[in-house]
Formats: C-alpha cells, sequence, structure tokens
C-alpha cells in the first residue's frame, strides 16, 4: 500500500470510530461531538476515505487527501470564529476545532509532499 491510499485508510478508519463512538456516547462524553449530523458526516467521510484508500489508485487518493485536508481546515476555521448557525448544527467544540485543524493540517502536508509527476 502506497503513502498517499494509507493515509486515506487510516483516516477514514479513524472517522469511522468516531462516528461510531459519538453515537454510542452521544451526550455521555463532553469532549465528542453529540451530534447527530456530525456524527453522520464523520461515517460518510470514513466510508468514502477507507473506500478511496482500500481501492483507489494513488492519485485518487492523494486528490481525495487534498480534498479532505482543505474541508477539515475550513471546519476548523469556521468553528474557531463560533460562526452561527453553522457551529451549533455540526456541534462544533474546541476538541473538534483543534482535531479537524491537526489532522487537516497533517493531511494537506502529506498530499502535498513527496509527488513525483512521470
Amino acid at each position: 500500500m502506497k503513502r498517499q491510499t494509507l493515509i486515506a485508510t487510516v483516516i477514514g478508519l479513524l472517522f469511522i470510530l468516531l462516528g461510531i463512538l459519538g453515537f454510542l456516547f452521544q451526550g455521555m462524553l463532553p469532549v465528542l461531538s453529540t451530534t447527530t449530523v456530525h456524527n453522520t458526516l464523520y461515517l460518510l467521510l470514513g466510508a468514502a476515505a477507507t473506500t478511496i484508500g482500500v481501492w483507489g489508485a494513488e492519485r485518487m487518493a492523494r486528490l481525495h487527501n487534498r480534498a479532505l485536508g482543505t474541508v477539515l481546515l475550513l471546519l476548523a476555521i469556521i468553528g474557531f470564529l463560533q460562526l452561527q448557525p453553522l457551529t451549533v448544527w455540526l456541534g462544533l467544540m474546541l476538541f473538534d476545532n483543534s482535531m479537524h485543524l491537526i489532522l487537516g493540517a497533517g493531511v494537506l502536508v502529506t498530499a502535498h509532499t513527496g509527488y513525483r509527476k512521470t
């Protein structure tokens, strides 16, 4: 498994885990996002990333990682700026914003490095 497909797979499995935990412990863990919309988005993003990581080509995984990194950074900005009503609807909290910032930046950096056009 190459680098971009591995990253997509790992991130996808992480999002699936977060979505499941979010539904299982909805309202019990103040750290995890507790809205149904946010947990559903995690599951959908996780399924897409895992599918691309396992069955997609390296180039497709790189494109996906670039898009995902951008979306995560935008979510972090929306959360840190507390742009209403999106932050309430998505249930963005400080933990989510920090995680989106770190994962988004990490995925974007790895998607933009080590690429040689042949």
